[in-house]
């Protein structure tokens, strides 16, 4: 795979703790009166008739329509626990770790060493990044087509906006590293992208790259599928990452106030 990918992509996402933008919100009701003044229409015999002029009847203002309360919570965990396990791929491909060099964390401090000082702390501080992890898993079956390799770099965030920053705003990195971005794809998570890469080998067939980024609450996750043309097909790589966001929509969640107190307890 493109491990020089790693360090763009990397550059990513998800989380452990509080938030998430499109997700579940509690709605406030919203009640309306109305009322209306009674009239007195009777009159007393030899009394003269009272031509004052009324007071105007007063009329209820409605009430403001309130805005669903804000959902701040976010996952909860470690990236490991986060990250793309055996379980969510293919089984009939026989995924693997061929060894300990195919994966490992991904930590703030080697975010800045990869890009430059100035670079890695204005991303952190744009994202609120906390941690990540990368992991890679070989193909062990030589009869199954799919993609060789599948990557996954997953991310945490102090909250879901930063993950969706990600997504929308850094992963145009792709697209000066090669890829070509996918139109319309399918909505997986809160944000999704999608992106292709070809390089023609001299046998005049294509090595392909094909990534699904999509954040989750403050979860980020890059899913890449690797080999030759006819071994990497995009729905493969989609059906990888909804099973990736299966397991994130069921972890545990917690509010922003515990994130603070979990990292600077």
């Amino acid at each position: 795979m493109n491990h020089s990918k790693l360090a763009i992509s990397a550059i990513a996402i998800f989380i452990l703790v509080a938030c998430s933008p499109s997700q579940s919100a509690v709605e406030t009701a919203i009640y309306q009166t109305q009322a209306a003044a009674a009239t007195n229409t009777s009159t007393q015999t030899l009394l003269p008739t009272d031509t004052r002029t009324p007071f105007p009847t007063d009329t209820p203002t409605p009430s403001a329509t309130l805005s669903p309360t804000p959902d701040l919570r976010t996952n909860q965990g470690d990236p490991p626990d986060l990250i793309m396990i055996r379980a969510d791929l293919p089984l009939d491909a026989n995924y693997y770790i061929p060894n300990e060099t195919w994966t490992g964390m991904l930590h703030n401090v080697q975010i800045v060493s990869s890009w430059t000082v100035e670079k890695g702390r204005a991303y952190l501080a744009d994202t609120g990044r906390i941690d990540g992890m990368w992991i890679s898993f070989n193909r062990g079956s030589t009869t199954v087509i799919a993609p060789q390799e599948i990557y996954d770099n997953v991310a945490i965030f102090k909250t879901a906006e930063g993950a969706q920053l990600v997504v929308t705003k850094y992963e145009d990195s792709d697209l000066e590293n090669g890829y070509t971005e996918l139109v319309n794809p399918p909505q997986i998570g809160d944000k999704t992208r999608e992106f292709i890469r070809k390089q023609m080998q001299s046998s005049g067939e294509y090595r392909v790259w094909i990534s699904v980024a999509f954040s989750y609450r403050n979860i980020y996750h890059y899913i890449e599928g690797y080999g030759w043309e006819k071994e990497v097909d995009l729905e493969y790589i989609e059906n990888v990452a909804r099973k990736i966001l299966s397991r994130m929509e069921v972890a545990p969640l917690a509010s922003l106030i515990h994130l603070y107190l979990l990292k600077n307890g």
